[in-house]
């Protein structure tokens, strides 16, 4: 069974500009071989996750104070992609988190990962996103 993207439309205000075929086109690519992602992680303490077509290399990964879970992307007409299993990272009031750092490896065609980011009053958290990939 295929999956049909159902993207937004440029009638709709905030997509009016958007490249609406780029997104379909990209979704649509063939996926290719995934290269080396730890090579773009950064020489910083904390969480390294790399994930490769949306999904974590955990001999790769080093989790520190980050969760996995089901992550809720709400009515946002492209988070509506993004449902499901991703990375969570929650502190509590003056918590304070070493870098995260993530590497997204794409090998083609379209993958898109929720993240939710919940800091408590007066909390600290740095979050580096890396993206590597084809085209």
């Amino acid at each position: 069974m295929t999956e049909t993207l159902e993207l937004p439309s440029t009638r709709e205000e905030a997509w009016r500009w958007a490249d609406i075929a780029a997104l379909k086109a990209a979704a649509e690519a063939p996926r290719g071989a995934a290269e080396d992602g730890t090579r773009h992680f950064l020489d910083l303490p904390g969480a390294r996750l790399l994930f490769v077509d949306g999904v974590l290399d955990e001999s790769a990964s080093d989790l520190h104070r980050v969760t996995l879970g089901p992550v809720d992307a709400g009515d946002h007409p492209l988070g509506r992609h993004a449902l499901g299993q991703g990375w969570l990272l929650r502190l509590d009031e003056d918590a304070v988190a070493w870098p995260v750092q993530i590497v997204h490896v794409a090998t083609g065609a379209a993958n898109h990962l929720p993240a939710e980011i919940v800091l408590g009053p007066d909390a600290a958290a740095q979050v580096v996103e890396t993206y590597v990939g084809r085209g």
